[in-house]
């Protein structure tokens, strides 16, 4: 299990979300994905389930986390974001 989820983070990371992150806003939900999956593979590296409620709590803290993450990190640099042309 923690193999197929960190072969499948690595295609989404580098296949969907780096394609998307000059093109789309839905980028920032799939790398709340890509960031979610991580420590759910050190709970199944462990030997957990993926389904473990701990499992589920790590990942869903994680997801959650990308957005007030990104948010803060966008109004760090919004400067920066609408030279190089995103708005």
């Amino acid at each position: 299990i923690t193999t197929m989820l960190g072969v499948g983070n690595i295609g989404l990371y580098a296949g969907l979300y780096t394609y998307l992150k000059p093109r789309s806003e839905i980028n920032t939900w799939v790398g709340a994905v890509v960031g979610a999956i991580p420590p759910v593979m050190g709970w199944t590296a462990a030997g957990g389930s993926i389904l473990d409620p701990e499992a589920v709590l790590l990942g869903s803290t994680l997801f959650l986390w990308q957005f007030p993450h990104f948010f803060a990190l966008n109004w760090m640099y919004r400067t920066d974001y609408k030279r190089g042309g995103f708005s």
